[in-house]
């Protein structure tokens, strides 16, 4: 997959996207760049990721659509939430419903032990290569369907605050009472079910919500910002933790 255009674009959507209302900043204007020329580089690099001759974004029939690691030939957590990251800042809910859609036909356990996470990797007809998950994919999915509930409401086909407060129920219980097992500390036996996405002895994000990845996580998946979006915005009966 196209990682490096998918992350410049997040920083380029980050910096250029809101810009035109006065509470947000547009850094490359303040650096002496036009406005015109910021949403012109804008727009290209959006085009050459979800239309372009070399694009990693493909629709499949009337209602979805997944973004491919051409690489490896797969669908990933990592891509399809970026994806939806960049569609709601684009303001492009097409594109972001038909991701999520896929994502949540394909990839998330709908029952069992792992309710509510994805598969982190899938093959582009969606048969799964791996059942568990990687932390980072659940993070940026959470966030996005929280950003499409306040760009686009909730009652125009899907729900995206509960979607999002679904995963959050499953991957983050309230008082870490519940009966999943709790996370094993290092050196321990890794533990065979599965853990929460944060970590509620450290306060960290496990790099795989598992009894192998619990025990360490990964500093890309460290965005507090995120977590800001959570207790503002998810009314999960959350916000202090």
């Amino acid at each position: 997959m196209k990682t490096k255009s998918l992350l410049l674009f997040i920083l380029l959507t980050a910096l250029t996207v809101a810009a035109s209302a006065s509470q947000y900043r547009n850094v490359f204007v303040e650096m002496g760049y036009q406005p015109a020329e910021v949403d012109a580089k804008l727009k290209e690099v959006f085009n050459d990721v979800f239309h372009g001759p070399n694009k990693v974004y493909f629709e499949v029939g009337d209602s979805m659509g997944y973004i491919s690691d051409i690489k490896n030939h797969d669908a990933r957590t990592e891509g399809m939430s970026y994806g939806m990251m960049i569609a709601v800042q684009m303001d492009e809910k097409d594109i972001f419903d038909r991701l999520w859609r896929w994502s949540k036909h394909y990839m998330q356990h709908q029952e069992g032990q792992r309710e509510g996470y994805f598969a982190w990797s899938c093959k582009t007809d969606g048969t799964h290569q791996a059942e568990g998950a990687a932390s980072d994919g659940e993070l940026y999915f959470i966030t996005a369907l929280l950003f499409a509930s306040n760009r686009w409401g909730n009652d125009t086909g899907i729900d995206y605050k509960a979607e999002a407060q679904h995963i959050l129920d499953c991957i983050q219980p309230r008082a870490f009472k519940d009966e999943r097992p709790r996370p094993q500390r290092p050196g321990m036996p890794p533990s065979s079910g599965m853990a929460y996405l944060i970590d509620p002895e450290t306060h960290l994000i496990t790099f795989t919500p598992d009894g192998f990845g619990q025990r360490f996580t990964d500093p890309s998946y460290h965005i507090p910002a995120f977590y800001e979006v959570w207790a503002k915005y998810a009314d999960d009966d959350r916000s202090d933790y």
